[in-house]
């Protein structure tokens, strides 16, 4: 007997069979058992996860000469339908590849066959796979039989890409969405066709092929054919790796580690290694995003989060990232997206991962919203504490000022007391102008010294700045005397505002100069801001 691959060997005889597609299975099980079954029905989904498997399940269920006794569709000891079914060999099924029927004539001819009876079995059943080929024309052809067929008949419609069925043909189907199989399901699977054909391989190898196949159990089966031919009947890990030009998993979490500690030697040896085994820049990338990944997953969800990855992998790359915030794995794993646009893209991929990796390496990790935070109220509340201080302190000073006046008319001690609280330091004075005015003792933050004696204040200046201007004018100066009469308890006062560097103005074409021909405005705004000049130029007023 030839040989016979293991996805049509083991291809699902019964809706038991079907792996990963329990709803569907259900579904169609029950509508045939109760004989409302209906006249089309579309398959969606995507490659290798057994849409056309069953549909030939639903043919031979409804046909099956054993349907009466109630164990069916036939699975061993099959009666002659379900064989002749799973032969592809029944003349009233028929299945028909849309890829190479596009047209509206190979429409016409099912149009003209379905009016005849079937010759053997109970439905007549047209099975279209690839549907979404079919032409508009063929699709407009289609559209009456397929709302009305004759009551012998029964279509069934597969498609990869079900956005491209027309809506006029999905309004007249009944629709099932066939999912992926996942990771753990085929895993099982191979595990079980594995111990039936008498082949050795361990879990971490099946597990590696079924995260390979990419929820298709056709390409899971398929790669393990093409590995049972290569190895035989004993498939080693190493050797699959090799095959399957894929990374280890122990590389990838290297590199991951290379990344964490900045350790970019150790990242470029890793990634020269990798191109070594023969592994494709783009390959490795679409790894480490993939890893990235369920990095963030783990970060935000923990151990119980739903994948694909095995408990004790949870656990090795939880501690992993133990150290790291989610802004930094989130910040990591948008780069690799856009890195990886690049690589794909590039000329030159080999380079671009190496720099995309060095960009990761030298990264410097993000602290958390919270962290930051927290940290501001930290200083926030240090800051108001002290303050509070130093205002209970200058409160109490002014309340022993006040019973010295009360209680004597000695000035001078009174003058030298409030000497003794505010020429000590700026800041002091500058406190209390705030509590009147916070732009005012703004604007005094930035004077060089401030010299209180008796009833006189001395604001110095570095230079004539903006700040400087502000307190010539007659309305700023006014509301800065009142306050500080009300702060140092004084009838009059008298106040001096000096720059400590003399100055000469040019004013040449409406621009104020300084003698190093710099705008005076020009560099407060730079010094306010922490920025650079680029670029100045003077402009003429007419």
């Amino acid at each position: 007997m030839a040989y016979q691959v293991l996805a049509r060997k083991w291809r699902p005889q019964t809706f038991e069979d079907l792996i990963g597609q329990e709803f569907a299975a259900l579904t169609l099980k029950n509508s045939i058992e109760s004989g409302k079954i209906a006249h089309a029905l579309i398959f969606a989904g995507p490659r290798g996860i057994g849409k056309t498997s069953t549909a030939r399940i639903v043919a031979k269920a409804i046909n099956c000469e054993k349907k009466d006794s109630g164990d069916y569709p036939c699975k061993s000891d099959q009666c002659r339908t379900c064989y002749e079914i799973s032969e592809g060999k029944s003349l009233d099924i028929h299945e028909i590849d849309a890829a190479s029927h596009t047209g509206v004539n190979d429409v016409r001819e099912i149009i003209e066959n379905v009016k005849y009876m079937p010759t053997s079995a109970r439905k007549k059943i047209y099975i279209i796979d690839e549907a979404h080929m079919l032409s508009q024309s063929a699709f407009n052809a289609l559209l009456k039989t397929l709302e009305e067929p004759p009551e012998h008949v029964l279509f069934i419609l597969a498609t990869t890409e079900v956005h491209k069925i027309p809506s006029t043909i999905l309004s007249r189907c009944q629709r099932y969405d066939f999912k992926k199989v996942s990771v753990e399901n085929i895993k099982q699977t191979l595990s079980r066709i594995t111990t039936e054909e008498k082949v050795d391989i361990d879990e971490q190898t099946l597990y590696l092929i079924a995260k390979e196949s990419d929820g298709s159990l056709r390409d899971a089966l398929s790669l393990l054919d093409q590995l049972i031919a290569t190895f035989d009947a004993k498939i080693e890990y190493d050797n699959v790796i090799k095959v399957l030009g894929v990374l280890d998993n122990n590389s990838l979490k290297s590199i991951v580690k290379s990344i964490f500690n900045k350790d970019t030697k150790r990242c470029i040896e890793l990634i020269h290694e990798s191109d070594k085994k023969g592994i494709s820049p783009r390959r490795l990338i679409g790894d480490l995003t993939h890893i990235f990944q369920n990095l963030i997953y783990l970060k935000v969800c923990g151990n119980d989060f739903i994948s694909d990855l095995s408990d004790d992998e949870k656990k090795e790359l939880s501690s992993l990232i133990k150290d790291q915030s989610l802004e930094t794995l989130d910040l990591i794993l948008n780069i690799l997206i856009d890195g990886s646009e690049k690589v794909q893209k590039s000329f030159y991929p080999n380079i671009a991962t190496e720099l995309l990796l060095i960009k990761l390496c030298t990264l410097s990790g993000v602290k958390s919203i919270d962290e930051i935070l927290n940290k501001l109220n930290n200083i926030s509340g240090n800051s108001n504490s002290e303050k509070n201080d130093n205002q209970n302190t200058i409160a109490n000073e002014k309340n022993k000022i006040k019973n010295l006046k009360k209680n004597s008319n000695q000035t001078e001690n009174i003058t030298s007391r409030i000497e003794g609280i505010n020429s000590h330091d700026k800041n002091e004075f500058i406190n209390l102008v705030k509590e009147k005015n916070k732009f005012l003792s703004m604007r005094l933050e930035n004077s060089k010294s401030i010299e209180i004696n008796d009833s006189n204040i001395k604001i110095m200046f570095s230079h004539q700045d903006i700040n400087f201007e502000y307190f010539k004018r007659k309305n700023n100066l006014e509301t800065f005397k009142s306050i500080a009469k009300e702060i140092l308890l004084l009838e009059d006062i008298n106040i001096k505002f000096e720059v400590t560097e003399n100055e000469r103005i040019i004013k040449n074409n409406s621009k104020v100069l300084k003698k190093n021909g710099k705008d005076p405005l020009i560099e407060e705004t730079i010094k306010i801001f922490d920025g650079k000049l680029l670029k100045s130029k003077a402009i003429n007023k007419e």
